[in-house]
């Protein structure tokens, strides 16, 4: 398999177990919209900075393994500074919106150097907030009119449900990628 195909595999498989985090909130996804993400997923990993980008909507979840915050994770510097002062020695400050960067359940954190999975994961549980918010909102714009804004008070409930459940834990995020890296996650995605 393919350095790529793997890295894709990998994303697929957080995005299935990190969507079933949802079940038993206010914004569980039905089995055909956590199906459509795997549909609508792309993973890419350009050589270009200008295509630099990750995002998602209702239709389309692009994941790039080449974000220049993976490139700060795997080098171990900061690419852009901060608001603040965000210094701890064998880390970088992934850094979130401004607007929410100093949230402590969704905003910027530290993350080791060389450790892109962690990395990845909070780039997925970013989009995968997107995906949801957009998702409820195309469903029922009168019911979840609150999920229209991009980084707004709807995508920061989805997102920090997200990242206190799958990312902001040390021992809960070690064991999550711990078990999407296994072989018995690929044998029951593939």
């Amino acid at each position: 398999m393919t350095n790529l195909k793997r890295e894709t595999r990998f994303i697929e498989i957080m995005i299935s177990n990190v969507l079933d985090g949802l079940d038993r909130t206010p914004y569980r996804l039905t089995k055909s919209e956590k199906a459509k993400a795997l549909k609508v997923l792309e993973v890419k990993k350009p050589n270009r900075d200008s295509s630099n980008v990750s995002r998602a909507g209702r239709n389309r979840i692009l994941i790039n393994l080449s974000y220049w915050q993976i490139k700060n994770v795997e080098a171990g510097v900061v690419k852009f500074r901060t608001t603040k002062a965000q210094t701890k020695d064998g880390y970088v400050w992934w850094t979130e919106y401004k607007s929410f960067d100093n949230d402590p359940r969704c905003g910027g954190m530290f993350v080791k150097v060389g450790d892109v999975d962690h990395g990845n994961l909070i780039q997925v549980t970013h989009e995968l907030s997107h995906y949801v918010q957009y998702t409820l909102w195309y469903s029922d714009k009168s019911r979840w009119a609150h999920m229209r804004q991009p980084h707004g008070e709807g995508f920061k409930q989805i997102y920090r449900i997200l990242r206190d459940r799958f990312v902001n834990d040390e021992q809960a995020r070690v064991s999550f990628l711990m078990e999407c890296n296994g072989q018995e996650c690929f044998e029951y995605i593939g």
